[in-house]
């Protein structure tokens, strides 16, 4: 009967989690908000901006919007889902820093009802002498091979001068092939 009930939970674990989880902000900020969290709501959302009205290529062909900081603290937060022990997070971010205390912290975090929550995920978008697009990944490490209710939070600031940029993020579960799991489709 044990072994029974390891099984079911085993597959119910597998089930209930989220393979995929993308946004592009092609279509605004999605699941994203800065009102949902006591954190965020004390910060600044998040702006979208064309990339039309900058001076820098984007990463995909069909991407034509990033989310940006400004020079307040500035927050945004996914809504929860399942997540689990060897998922990442990926984060295309571009830089250009004209103060090092330009910075996006990126986190996955574990939900506990009552509001205490743990930190499952840590990544951190820093200034650089060469300001380039890079992804930024995000493994979660927690002590427990179950499935859990999470979030992504992103936070930071930049000068006025400095420009930067998430074009996308993903999520991608451990049982997930990252081929199939994309912040733009291949049409």
């Amino acid at each position: 009967m044990y072994k029974y009930g390891i099984l079911l939970l085993a597959f119910c674990s597998f089930t209930f989690a989220r393979r995929c989880i993308t946004e592009n902000f092609e279509l605004g900020f999605g699941e994203m908000s800065n009102t949902t969290d006591e954190f965020c709501s004390e910060k600044y959302m998040f702006n979208i901006e064309n990339y039309s009205a900058v001076n820098v290529q984007s990463p995909h062909p069909q991407s034509t919007r990033f989310a940006t900081v400004n020079s307040n603290w500035t927050c945004m937060r996914s809504e929860g889902f399942w997540v689990s022990n060897g998922g990442v997070l990926e984060v295309t971010a571009f830089m250009n820093a004209t103060s090092l205390t330009d910075h996006v912290w990126i986190e996955v975090r574990q939900n506990f009802f009552g509001g205490c929550d743990f930190l499952v995920g840590l990544g951190a978008l820093l200034p650089s002498r060469n300001p380039t697009w890079q992804t930024i990944r995000v493994t979660v490490e927690h002590d427990s091979s179950a499935v859990f209710r999470g979030y992504i939070v992103l936070w930071g600031r930049a000068a006025p001068q400095s420009l930067v940029m998430i074009d996308s993020f993903r999520y991608i579960s451990r049982s997930t092939d990252e081929a199939d799991c994309l912040a733009y489709d291949n049409n």
